[in-house]
Order: structure tokens, then C-alpha cells, then sequence
């Protein structure tokens, strides 16, 4: 990887060398991402402690990590969070979700596409909303989204291990999480997470 980014330097990216190299640092990042995962899905649960966390204010913590993804492709990030009532979970594990989801949003726009994140709770849960206006979801597609190594972009670097990494976590902290989708018009992502301690 870091050989192939080397190369890179000083080549005109419309050069046929470019290209290539570009597409073997494409394939060594898809490779790196794949055994992050791997990793992550090998990891015993219950390692990490657990800790009073506000939801909303995790998913702003992660959101400048996320900027390049969303403001140099021209897309749109809605926010609609407010303080909520903390949560027991383990916040890095949750930085992963929301980092997972929200990366898959934005890899689902089309050009001009928004995302928008929202918050609200009741009395049992607070809830976590991911939408987005982009390509949608197959109802096929949608029975096999949480299953590991399931991916519909392979060529864009999917690994097919996000999604399953992320219902893992939300199980083990005694949530759920939830996508409801149309072709063509867009997805949600519900996620909830019981208030109290429950795992």
C-alpha cells in the first residue's frame, strides 16, 4: 500500500501508470479494511466497559472524521440531535456503529444526495435514525444485509463485515437495529438502545 501511494507521487492522474497504481491501492485498502474487520468480528464480546454515554453527542464526536466523505463530494449532512438521555454502552464500540452506518449512507448517495441523523427517545429506548436519498436497498438484498460477508460494493471496498460488526454490538448492549428501504429512493437505519444497563 504505502509502495503503490509512493509511486503515485508526481505521476499525472491521467497517466495509464497512475491508474494502476491507483487500483492496487484501491485492492490493498479493501484487504486492510477486510482484516480490520475480520479482527473486529474474532474479538470476544464484553471486553470493554461500559460507561454513560449521550448518543448524540457520540455521533457529533465522529462526524469530523467523516467530513472528507461528505463535503468534497457536494453531499448534504442533515443534523437533528438533541441531548439525550445517557445510555450505559461501550462508546468506542459505538463510534464503530455510527461510523459503519453513516459511511454506508454516504456511499449510497448520488451526486447532490443528503444524509440526515436524528434523535429522539421514549421511555424504554432512545432511538438513532440514518437516512439517506440515495440508491436504496433491494427487498431481496434487505433479508441478507446483517449477514457477514454480504455486500453489494465490492467495487467501492466493502468488506461485507461492517454491517454484520455493527448488529453485533448494538445485540450485545440489548438493542436493536432496523432498516426499512425503497430502490431508488433512499434507506433508514433505525437503531435502538435501551436505557439502563441491560447486557
Amino acid at each position: 500500500l504505502a509502495f503503490a501511494q509512493l509511486a503515485m507521487q508526481g505521476l499525472a492522474p491521467d497517466s495509464q501508470l497512475y491508474q494502476d497504481l491507483k487500483e492496487i491501492e484501491s485492492s490493498a485498502l479493501r484487504c486492510k479494511k477486510i482484516l480490520e474487520d475480520l479482527l473486529e468480528m474474532s474479538r470476544p464480546s464484553g471486553r470493554n466497559e461500559k460507561s454513560p454515554v449521550d448518543l448524540g453527542a457520540l455521533i457529533e464526536r465522529v462526524l469530523p472524521n467523516l467530513k472528507v466523505q461528505y463535503q468534497e463530494q457536494g453531499y448534504r449532512l442533515d443534523l437533528a440531535l438533541k441531548p439525550l438521555t445517557p445510555v450505559e454502552v461501550c462508546s468506542s464500540k459505538f463510534e464503530q456503529v455510527f461510523t459503519n452506518i453513516l459511511t454506508n449512507a454516504f456511499q449510497a448517495l448520488k451526486p447532490g444526495g443528503a444524509v440526515r441523523v436524528s434523535a429522539h427517545e421514549d421511555d424504554k429506548s432512545v432511538v438513532i435514525e440514518v437516512e439517506d436519498d440515495g440508491e436504496g436497498i433491494s427487498e431481496e438484498n434487505l433479508k441478507s444485509i446483517f449477514d457477514p460477508y454480504f455486500t453489494t460494493k465490492r467495487q467501492r471496498g466493502g468488506s461485507g463485515l461492517g454491517l454484520p460488526i455493527c448488529y453485533n454490538i448494538i445485540r450485545e448492549h440489548g438493542g436493536q437495529i432496523e432498516v426499512s428501504s425503497r430502490v431508488n429512493e433512499g434507506s433508514v437505519f433505525r437503531i435502538r438502545v435501551p436505557k439502563g444497563d441491560k447486557g
